[in-house]
């Protein structure tokens, strides 16, 4: 298993893990500038951690990948907000490695796929017009980036789900209406269902 957390007495970023029944722990980044809004970890398949958490004190994303015994860090560029406002972020590792981040933040909680491939950030807008809250994204085992998702746009609390196929995004509504979709988490099974 593997964890990462939010250690308050410094307001560090952590990350934890077991083997041969040992737990270890260390330090992802120690500049006290986390916030104790869940971290959001995926683990590459080469057992690579990366973290993606939030610089609480100056309002932006940071992206950590654990490399050669040590961590290192970088912002997200273009992922800003006010400081000490909530950015809503997840992670997700395709099999080339590459971090996909699912992000939303103030003004306006659009949610954006963030990646980075051959070095370079890019970022797309998934449901333009939309303000979103509590995204999580995974890689479906085709390799298409997929991301559910709280839609907030005044009057409507919908619960949606986004897939990114022949470069563009399409969105469903999955559950409606009433206030629904907070807090979603999204998997695939054996069988590629979500």
């Amino acid at each position: 298993p593997h964890v990462v957390y939010y250690e308050q007495t410094n307001f560090d970023v952590k990350y934890a893990t077991k083997s041969g029944g040992v737990w270890t722990t260390e330090v992802v980044d120690s500049n006290g500038i986390t916030q104790p809004d869940p971290q959001s970890l995926a683990v590459d398949s080469s057992g690579i951690p990366h973290v993606v958490y939030y610089d609480f004190h100056v309002g932006v994303i940071k992206y950590a990948r654990k490399s050669g015994g040590s961590w290192t860090t970088e912002v997200v560029p273009g992922a800003a907000s006010s400081p000490a406002t909530l950015i809503y972020r997840s992670i997700a590792v395709d099999a080339a490695g590459n971090p996909h981040l699912a992000l939303s933040y103030p003004p306006g909680n659009e949610l954006q796929h963030v990646v980075k491939s051959g070095g370079v950030w890019t970022s797309e807008v998934v449901d333009p017009g939309k303000g979103v809250v509590d995204p999580s994204i995974k890689i479906s085992p085709g390799g298409t980036p997929c991301i559910s998702y709280k839609e907030i746009t005044t009057g409507t609390n919908n619960l949606k789900y986004a897939t990114r196929t022949g470069g563009a995004w399409s969105s469903v509504v999955v559950d409606a209406p009433g206030n629904v979709g907070g807090g979603s988490w999204l998997a695939f099974d054996a069988s590629v269902n979500t």
